[in-house]
């Protein structure tokens, strides 16, 4: 559906989504695992995606202090789930990252809010000095160290019998990396690690303005509206001109020419689809970017990215602010507001939550 002023119109994404998206960076809604906090309790959070980038954190309004850069145990990154990153249990291998104290109970909330998908376990990791640290006496860092305990997210999907826990591993972007290797490096996290771990995963290139992806149209939507325009417009000719003018040229196909649909009657849709979701289990999946209202293709609700669209997007106002703050490229200069965002920062967001929803399946 379109959207001008008080009214939207229908573009279907085609996404069909069987596994899940993944870390720092992902489209919490209520059926997530959340920790609350108290606002005196020290909050101490083990970061290993994009958030180790301070940029991150300062774009999503997370506060943090005391990071340390530390490793965590018997467990394995991987970029098997949306092409983002995630931590599996895997005995003798070790994740790197960076220990932080979340400053209040807010911040707390919202980088959980931020990172949708996951639940949170609290896991010991091990805190180091770069100078120190010798890769091949691990062994005596974690005999020697006292573990400081740690919240991590890891991926709901991991606990979902129904989903397909294959390490196939997947590209992910070359600046979700670069975010990764640049916030680690400054914190001092192990160089090799970062080098081996980090930049020498395959990735998918930053893509140039040109080359950034759109949602397609949906062609018969566009055909119907054809129709009623065009019926209109040879009732419009009769009466206007002669019978030997030329007949009036058929328009272009145009995401314009979708049906109108207005906020109330996009909520009322949004609305009823929750219901179906909640009573069978299903239901389809709305979101608004630009003036455009979307449909999200064939999909498995237990899919993280999936939740993050109910959570966030379903029934919500256009979401390409909250893109740009949640998926960060230090490329893009940054805006504020959503009144801020320039027609690039628009096909940008278009770009990466196509993205993220086909890499998440």
């Amino acid at each position: 559906y379109h959207l001008d002023a008080t009214i939207l119109m229908p573009r279907t994404t085609g996404a069909s989504n069987k596994s899940g998206a993944g870390s720092g960076e992902k489209f919490n809604d209520a059926d997530n695992a959340t920790v609350e906090m108290g606002q005196d309790e020290d909050i101490w959070y083990f970061g290993y995606g994009p958030i180790v980038h301070p940029q991150v954190r300062q774009r999503r309004d997370v506060q943090t202090s005391q990071s340390k850069a530390c490793v965590l145990r018997d467990h394995k990154l991987t970029f098997a789930f949306g092409a983002v990153a995630t931590v599996v249990p895997k005995m003798g291998w070790t994740v790197h990252g960076v220990l932080m104290k979340v400053d209040n109970a807010a911040s707390w909330k919202k980088l959980q809010d931020f990172d949708s998908g996951y639940h949170v376990q609290e896991l010991d990791v091990y805190p180091y000095d770069k100078d120190e640290y010798d890769l091949e006496e691990s062994d005596r860092l974690f005999e020697e160290t006292v573990p400081v305990s740690a919240f991590v997210f890891c991926m709901n999907e991991l606990d979902d019998p129904d989903m397909d826990l294959t390490l196939v591993e997947k590209k992910p972007q070359e600046r979700y990396l670069q975010l990764i290797a640049q916030g680690m490096t400054q914190q001092g996290v192990d160089e090799t690690y970062v080098e081996n771990e980090i930049m020498s995963c395959p990735y998918v290139p930053n893509r140039k303005p040109q080359e950034w992806w759109k949602f397609p149209v949906d062609e018969k939507a566009v055909q119907k509206e054809q129709a009623k325009l065009q019926k209109k417009r040879r009732k419009n000719h009769r009466q206007t001109v002669s019978s030997e003018s030329s007949p009036p040229q058929a328009p272009t196909p145009s995401i314009d020419l979708l049906p109108p649909i207005t906020m109330e009657a996009y909520q009322k849709l949004c609305q009823k689809q929750s219901t179906s979701t909640a009573n069978e289990g299903g239901g389809e999946v709305y979101f608004i970017l630009q003036n455009a209202v979307l449909q999200l293709g064939p999909h498995q609700a237990a899919n993280p990215s999936v939740q993050w669209m109910k959570g966030h997007a379903h029934g919500q106002a256009d979401i390409s602010h909250l893109v740009h703050l949640t998926v960060v490229d230090p490329c893009l200069p940054y805006a504020p507001t959503r009144a801020d965002m320039t027609p690039d920062h628009m096909a940008w967001a278009e770009d990466q939550t196509f993205d993220i929803l086909q890499q998440s399946g």
